[in-house]
């Protein structure tokens, strides 16, 4: 799963949308980068994380749901 969201998600939640990720099984990373530095026309700072779940980069995502 991947989400974008705004920065300040860092202070206001982002520790319970991780353990919330995990009771689920999925390890999480993130990282924030100024939007302006991937090609946007402003300069907020984003939050991007990257949710997988647990079987690596070898994960058999056949019966991954879908939106």
């Amino acid at each position: 799963m991947f989400v974008e969201n705004v920065a300040a998600l860092r202070r206001r939640g982002l520790d319970v949308v991780h353990t919330d990720l995990a009771t689920l099984g999925y390890d999480t990373s993130w990282l924030c980068l100024r939007a302006s530095d991937i090609g946007a026309a402003h300069r907020r700072d984003r939050l991007f994380l990257l949710a997988t779940s647990g079987g690596g980069e070898h994960a058999d995502t056949a019966h991954a749901l879908r939106p």
